[in-house]
């Protein structure tokens, strides 16, 4: 069986609740799909505390603040998902490429 969306929101869910940041963003890094997918519309705000959180931490760290943006989008607030790409721009913090070394 391969995990699909909500077994991926279900895990950002319970390692964002205990504490886990730095696991809930290694897993939202690796998901096959985007993460504004995962995230259910009652999981809205869960998403963006976790983002902002590790934002907060690791200000550079790329995957959180293409993760906040995407949820500011998802959201419809679109002046804050801006704020955070100009921050990116001004700061030259690019995404990171995802890859696998899985063969399928």
């Amino acid at each position: 069986m391969d995990p699909g969306i909500e077994h991926y929101s279900c895990m950002v869910d319970l390692y964002a609740r205990i504490g886990c940041l730095k696991e809930a963003m290694n897993l939202i890094e690796q998901m096959p799909f985007e993460a504004d997918r995962c995230i259910a519309p009652g999981n809205k705000s869960l998403g963006k505390k976790v983002a902002e959180l590790i934002t907060d931490l690791d200000p550079d760290n790329s995957g959180a603040c293409v993760q906040l943006s995407s949820i500011f989008e998802t959201s419809g607030e679109w002046e804050k998902s801006e704020q955070i790409r100009k921050l990116m721009r001004d700061k030259r913090i690019q995404k990171n490429l995802s890859f696998s070394w899985a063969k399928s």
